[in-house]
């Protein structure tokens, strides 16, 4: 456990590290080395009431930089499918390998903020936008956005011990969560194991900085991560795209 943790706290420090080593065609403005802990109050987060949900938006947005007019990287900004996203609030949550398992979590082990969606931009960067997540905003905020989690606003639910869940399909049970780590990203895994109706979202988070050094077994994206956490993942030979299931 102890070298999770150093590891971890490795690529949080490396995150700050890195982006100052990149390419002035590529350069990002972080501003906030550290991100500020989760601030949630109380009254902010309402519980969702326990019933069925079948709506078919997507509950996770994704974060991008902003590009300037000299390709630079600059600014945060998010893809949704929300085509009126502007000035509502989402949640940016920055997740790790030491919530694997969990599906409520203290004010302390969650690292999150509310962020402003800001006004309808088509300078967002590529590569997140797709038939759902085809609308882009601006986010007016200091330091990187990009290596956390774009969550919904009505996702985040608190629960009667003063902990908190997050609830993505809206029917009362929140998901478990699971987090591993490649090279240059993280994937997330929001499940929710049930015989009759079994939800599994994941989410790949581009990371803005590389790890370095080898990873654990257990927190690496591979066969024993995914045994332990009871995914199955397959490789479609075609598009070389992994498809996700639950055992």
């Amino acid at each position: 456990m102890q070298s999770k943790f150093l590891l971890i706290t490795s690529i949080l420090l490396s995150a700050c590290s890195q982006a100052d080593q990149k390419q002035p065609s590529q350069s990002v403005d972080h501003g906030e080395k550290n991100p500020k802990p989760m601030k949630v109050e109380e009254e902010e987060v309402k519980i969702s009431p326990h019933v069925e949900n079948h709506q078919d938006d997507e509950p996770i947005a994704t974060f991008k930089f902003q590009k300037t007019a000299d390709e630079r990287l600059m600014g945060n900004c998010v893809w949704t499918d929300d085509p009126h996203a502007e000035a509502q609030y989402y949640w940016a949550v920055l997740l790790s390998n030491e919530i694997n398992g969990q599906s409520k979590f203290s004010k302390e082990e969650l690292q999150t903020e509310k962020v402003n969606i800001g006004k309808n931009i088509k300078n967002c960067s590529g590569g997140a936008e797709d038939e759902k997540q085809k609308y882009a905003y601006e986010i007016d905020r200091e330091g990187d956005l990009v290596n956390f989690v774009a969550l919904k606003l009505d996702r985040m639910t608190q629960n009667t011990d003063k902990t908190y869940s997050i609830d993505l399909n809206k029917n009362g049970t929140p998901e478990k969560i699971f987090v591993c780590y490649n090279m240059e990203s993280m994937n997330v895994f929001f499940i929710e194991p049930s015989k009759d109706h079994p939800y599994l979202k994941q989410v790949n988070v581009q990371l803005s900085y590389d790890i370095d050094g080898e990873l654990d077994q257990d927190i690496s994206c591979g066969k024993v991560f995914y045994q332990k956490s009871g995914i199955i993942a397959k490789e479609n030979p075609q598009t070389g795209e992994y498809i996700y299931t639950l055992k």
